[in-house]
């Protein structure tokens, strides 16, 4: 089985064998970062980051996981090539011409581009799409409007790791996940949460989702969702209400996102998103809600929203695992770059 040259942009493109090899070598690396079997498994070789949105976990896990693999990290912006307007992104050179020169130059392309940087919904992952049919190299997606597979990575990884010894992704199989929104004042796409649906459901965990009216998310990523749910005789519910859910739950993932109407004539409306969400103040994680699950995990991508998402002393609570997904970000994308740019064996 070789990922050698896959494009990776959206888990349901990869078989489960596929993806739990990836987790599998990236729970190896973690434990012996300095094996000779991987340290210089880009060696020669360039991965080129597009950021047309700024991350601080994106960017270093990337680029650290790239330098321990002997590799060369490039990181450009938007200012360099194609920039949103109000009809989209635009460019004065086509995107098939930028994606094939591009492919001339490194050996990989990694592209983050949400929410502000197009103008409806759908079109950052769209780009990443359409980048990756012109491209001769491999394409990672670090984050679009519509999914985050290296953040579903992550975290798997780590909800793995507090119920397996050994990081066995089996032991997440029948396990409920409550995937709740939270009231935040950080203007969120729907990519993180969406992805956690579509990879937890692909794994055979029980998906609950709770969120106010108005916050529904993509009707293709929900269906796809039943539909793996359905295919590992799990259960799949959707719940309108802040308090309801935790009951049964085993991993309690709290995250903001906006609206599917965020947009207004190609213009993506912040301040409108932060005023909604400010009026749905219950929705945060707290002490007393995480009781009445069955000892859950708290997870959140962050940067978490501390008093509006989750309340401090669930954050700090010895259930949270933010900051070892965090770490998980590089182990994973160290496994994800080695198996396509490198095929460590």
């Amino acid at each position: 089985m070789s990922i050698l040259g896959k494009d990776f942009i959206c888990t349901e493109d990869w078989e489960l064998n596929e993806i739990l090899r990836v987790l599998a070598l990236a729970s190896e690396m973690k434990k012996d970062p300095c094996n000779p079997r991987w340290v210089t498994a880009l060696k020669y070789k360039s991965f080129l980051m597009l950021f047309y949105n700024p991350s601080l976990r994106t960017h270093m896990s990337f680029e650290t996981a790239i330098c321990e693999l002997g590799g060369t990290a490039i990181c450009r912006n938007p200012e360099m090539n194609w920039k949103k307007s109000k009809n989209g992104l635009s460019s004065s050179e086509a995107l098939k011409d930028i994606a094939r020169v591009i492919s001339r130059y490194v050996d990989g392309v990694g592209i983050r581009i949400t929410m502000d940087a197009v103008s409806r919904y759908g079109d950052g992952h769209k780009f990443i799409r359409d980048f990756a049919h012109f491209s001769d190299v491999p394409v990672i997606g670090m984050a679009d409007d519509r999914v985050h597979p290296c953040q579903g990575l992550a975290d798997i990884m780590g909800w793995s790791e507090r119920y397996s010894p050994n990081g066995d992704v089996d032991s997440l199989k029948g396990k409920t996940l409550l995937l709740t929104w939270g009231s935040s004042g950080f203007t969120r796409p729907l990519a993180s949460v969406q992805s956690h649906l579509l990879l937890a459901s692909k794994l055979g965990m029980n998906i609950k989702i709770a969120y106010p009216e108005g916050y529904e998310l993509d009707g293709d990523v929900c269906e796809q969702t039943r539909k793996n749910c359905k295919k590992n005789n799990a259960t799949y519910e959707v719940l309108h209400d802040s308090n309801s859910g935790y009951e049964g739950a085993h991993v309690v993932y709290a995250r903001n996102w906006v609206t599917r109407d965020a947009y207004e004539n190609g213009e993506f409306q912040f301040q409108k998103e932060i005023n909604r969400a400010f009026s749905f103040k219950d929705w945060i994680v707290t002490e007393e809600k995480m009781k009445r699950t069955e000892k859950a995990i708290f997870a959140n991508p962050m940067p978490i929203d501390r008093g509006r998402e989750a309340e401090d002393a669930v954050i700090e609570s010895e259930y949270s695992v933010i900051y070892d997904v965090a770490e998980n970000r590089k182990h994973t994308q160290k496994a994800l770059l080695s198996l396509i740019l490198g095929e460590v064996k």
